[in-house]
């Protein structure tokens, strides 16, 4: 790599060669398609061209390189959620997964507290809550979008549930309902 760096771009080729399979298998781990896989590989590898300077020769070229094809991953996939609206309006059809005991049919009406609930959780909190229960995210695909582990998203998603809970519990105590909060 000190050579790219240099300027030496022929020797681009022998690190693609060295590094190519390597990041096609971590490609794979987010996406299901080859080709879309092979074209984040190539990504990398343009990447890795554009920041070359960044490069510190002291630093393994291994865990540098990785970095970037993590990276490239992570916006792969955060731009197609965004594109396919990711994190969409919730519906009637979507409260299942809050798991309250409600004695009658989920309506509008208590979607509208749902949502109300979900607005005054913390960013982050809402969009973990939101990729496990609604988008169906595992814990290991939320951790990588999130760069933490799965077990602190688990906590995560956990206490987000929690708390949605108490508040959709306040706002129907305040408007005269009585469901029990699991």
């Amino acid at each position: 790599m000190a050579a790219v760096r240099e300027g030496h771009l022929q020797q681009l080729a022998v690190l693609f060669q060295r590094y190519r399979a390597r990041a096609l298998g971590l490609c794979l781990r987010f996406v299901d398609e080859r080709a879309t896989a092979q074209d984040l590989v190539q990504e990398a590898f343009l990447r890795v061209l554009r920041y070359r300077g960044s490069f510190r020769p002291d630093s393994p070229f291994g865990a540098w390189f990785r970095r970037i094809v993590h990276n490239v991953c992570l916006d792969y996939v955060s731009a197609s959620r965004r594109e396919s609206g990711a994190l969409r309006e919730l519906g009637p059809e979507d409260l299942e997964w809050c798991a309250f005991s409600v004695p009658d049919a989920v309506d509008e009406e208590q979607v509208a507290r749902v949502r109300a609930a979900l607005a005054k959780l913390g960013a982050r909190d809402r969009t973990a809550l939101m990729l496990k229960r609604v988008e169906g995210w595992s814990y290991a695909e939320i951790a990588t979008r999130f760069g933490t582990s799965e077990g602190a998203e688990r906590v995560r998603v956990h206490r987000a549930l929690q708390r949605l809970r108490v508040l959709v519990h306040k706002t129907h105590a305040i408007e005269g309902g009585g469901y029990a909060v699991p």
